[in-house]
């Protein structure tokens, strides 16, 4: 810990420094309100950083949704749930609060909770662990800036996960020089609440942002409690006019209970009530189940560019986490002493009307992982059951090759070379053994073409190879048996894909369809104490269509109506297994467990002159098959939400926001975040039942 501390007292000094900075350089302060905030929802407009290309996303051949600061407060600003969620082709659930799962193209069919087979990027450094998981149940949404989420196998530069990659970037001031200063409080049912203070400063050469947030509610259910603390540290410095470095850094605090899932009968009787007794006398009550994570990441980015040909990103970062999970079988303790460095070098150059850019990189992440399992003894440890210490590496060798030619055809070819290893050292056995399991160096190649039809239109066609290697929770499950015969899930995607926009921003659309093909699918069960296991089995077929469409017919700086905007996402899923024997029955053409064939996600944007603005919004999922043998499905649901915001500016130095909103406003019942293949059938989380929140916002 002593480098840790060495390293993080380095970056707040450097933070403090700049603060300083922007303060003697700068005259006068300017407000920053969400008014002066660009809209940048045009297809032709947005840029994105996608496969390392930094190109606009008509020029993009892959799958992209980006996702803005406008949208990441379009909703309650208290949870990432429905901001992810409306994306076509994510389905990103909460069991509880703070109880994450996140499905991108149906690859939560392995993930009993947490996010697997997904990979993160935090301001360019690798979030998601050696082992494969991705907790983004510490993020506050405060921290953010924007996200972009990459649909499909992205290992071509992203390395193993056939699932997906989210890029996730952190809070920076706007254009505007000197000090900035931000209160945000709200308030809602269920004994919601929350508070976020930031400090912004934005000097010649330098940018810095100071977040501290906190977020507590009782839940709808018994014991679904969250607490949780976030402060977070960004700074952009440059050093010279071609030198960017990015420092980030920050540290959450999160508690968050789990009531566990209900049978159909319990559902049905009492949804709020937690999981009942079971015939050992256990309860998530009496042994005051929930999850407590201590995270903390430090990092930096450093971007150079040499000259007009070279460029290079090069990213480092450090993670020891704190986790304790307690169940209803047992308590288990985690440290994590997570690692990773990353790299990226481009090279760019112009031959006749040619321009091509090749990239070549490389990743390595290491997580050295204590990890101790008790009994669980009414929440207090008992007995110690195993005693374990894990070693978990990833490293990938990546390069990509763009060229873009006459005529606006643009071609990618890219592949990466992906390796992965677990290895458990057993201490609580006399004399200790160590057991091993690696995965075969898979190369994930993509290849992609793109046809730019006009200014605002093109066509693309993409195919990608993904690998997606077990995580190593699922290696080592709640089970506690090492099961080095779990093989990776190999994915082939074909896709193609179509964007517009039309007359000036009036109308978007942005259209996929995609066809992606897994072997040696990975299947999670549960025995009957509840505890997961999986297993490699069979092969399956995901078959979609993704759109996002957008229609802005006023967009008037001058009118009462200064913008009105109607936006409808949706997906169409046709997943089936292809081949799939379970216990001697033949499950093969069942479609997908866990993937609703139809989900809708639409609304309405408004902003008026005098500072009014107001978002509804409606989300329809279709039924989902709740077990391999589709026995038991959940219903349908259809839930609206609104939200009603008025801002007003103060003098000159001050900016004042209210808002208040409901969710799910028609009191529909529903369950989120099913547990799939339930022990006991016990498959249903309920959902919220209607539910009301405000806020006022404080800026100067």
């Amino acid at each position: 810990m002593r480098i840790y501390t060495i390293l993080l007292i380095s970056c707040l000094s450097l933070i403090f420094q700049n603060f300083l900075k922007a303060q003697n350089k700068t005259d006068s302060i300017k407000i920053i309100s969400k008014k002066s905030i660009k809209d940048t929802n045009s297809i032709k407009e947005i840029v994105v950083t996608g496969y390392g290309s930094n190109r606009k996303l008509l020029e993009t051949p892959a799958s992209i949704v980006p996702i803005g600061l406008n949208d990441l407060h379009k909703y309650s600003s208290t949870s990432l749930v429905p901001v992810l969620d409306a994306a076509p082709g994510v389905d990103f659930q909460e069991r509880s609060p703070g109880n994450y799962r996140i499905s991108i193209r149906g690859s939560s069919l392995r993930t009993a909770f947490n996010i697997r087979n997904i990979k993160a990027y935090w301001n360019d450094i690798p979030y998601t662990d050696a082992g494969g998981t991705t907790w983004l149940t510490n993020v506050d949404l405060h921290a953010l800036s924007s996200l972009e989420i990459i649909k499909g196998p992205t290992g071509s530069v992203y390395g193993a996960g056939s699932g997906g990659t989210i890029l996730i970037k952190s809070q920076l001031p706007g254009p505007e020089m000197g000090f900035h200063y931000a209160l945000d409080g709200m308030a809602g049912s269920f004994g919601m609440n929350g508070f976020n203070m930031a400090i912004l400063s934005r000097g010649p050469q330098t940018a810095s942002s100071l977040n501290y947030s906190v977020f507590k509610s009782n839940g709808y259910r018994v014991n679904s409690g969250i607490d949780r603390q976030m402060i977070n540290f960004t700074s952009q410095i440059h050093l010279q006019s071609n030198d960017i470095l990015t420092l980030s850094a920050f540290y959450t605090d999160l508690h968050y209970q789990t009531p566990y899932s209900l049978t159909l009968s319990l559902y049905n009787s009492d949804p709020q009530q937690a999981r009942p007794k079971n015939s050992s006398g256990a309860s998530p009550i009496i042994n005051q189940t929930g999850e407590y994570v201590k995270k903390f990441l430090l990092g930096a980015s450093n971007h150079i560019t040499w000259n007009k040909h070279f460029d290079n990103i090069l990213s480092i970062g450090i993670s020891p986490d704190n986790i304790q999970n307690k169940s209803i079988n047992g308590i288990e303790k985690t440290e994590e002493e997570n690692f990773s460095i990353r790299s990226q070098s481009r090279y760019s150059f112009d031959i006749n009307r040619t321009h091509g850019k090749l990239s070549l990189g490389g990743e390595y992440i290491n997580s050295f992982v204590s990890d101790r399992n008790y009994g669980n003894l009414k929440g207090i440890p008992d007995t110690i059951q195993s005693d374990d210490q894990l070693t978990n590496l990833q490293w990938i060798i990546f390069s990509n090759f763009e060229l873009s030619f006459p005529q606006d055809y643009y071609f990618t070819l890219g592949a990466s070379l992906n390796k992965v290893k677990y290895s458990i050292q057993r201490l609580d056995n006399k004399p200790s053994f160590q057991l091993e399991t690696q995965f075969n160096a898979i190369v994930s190649p993509r290849i992609a073409l793109l046809k730019k039809l006009n200014n605002n239109q093109s066509v693309y066609l993409s195919y990608s190879y993904g690998y997606s290697p077990p995580a190593s929770t699922e290696v080592l499950p709640s089970t506690g048996i090492f099961n080095s015969t779990l093989q990776p899930e190999i994915s082939k995607n074909l896709e193609m894909g179509y964007r517009g926009s039309f007359e000036d921003h009036l109308f978007d659309l942005d259209l996929t369809l995609f066809s992606n093909q897994i072997s040696h699918s990975i299947i999670r069960r549960s025995d009957s104490l509840g505890q997961d296991f999986y297993l490699n089995n069979g092969s399956s077929v995901e078959n979609g269509i993704e759109g996002i469409l957008r229609i802005n017919p006023i967009q008037n700086p001058g009118g009462i109506l200064t913008y009105l905007s109607f936006y409808g996402n949706f997906t169409v899923n046709h997943f089936y297994f292809k081949q799939y024997i379970l216990n001697g029955q033949d499950l093969s053409g069942n479609p997908f467990t866990g993937v609703s064939p139809f989900v809708l996600v639409s609304g309405l944007d408004t902003r008026f002159l005098k500072g009014f603005s107001a978002n509804i919004n409606y989300h329809y999922s279709d039924k989902i098959p709740l077990n391999d043998q589709n026995t038991v499905k959940s219903l349908p649901y259809s839930i609206f939400g609104a939200k009603l915001a008025y801002q007003k500016s103060i003098g000159q130095k001050f900016s004042l926001e209210f808002y208040l909103g409901v969710d799910n406003a028609f009191n529909k019942r529903y369950s989120l975040g099913n547990d799939i293949n339930a022990a006991g059938g016990r498959y249903f989380n309920p959902a919220p039942i209607r539910n009301y929140f405000l806020g006022l916002s404080l800026r100067y």
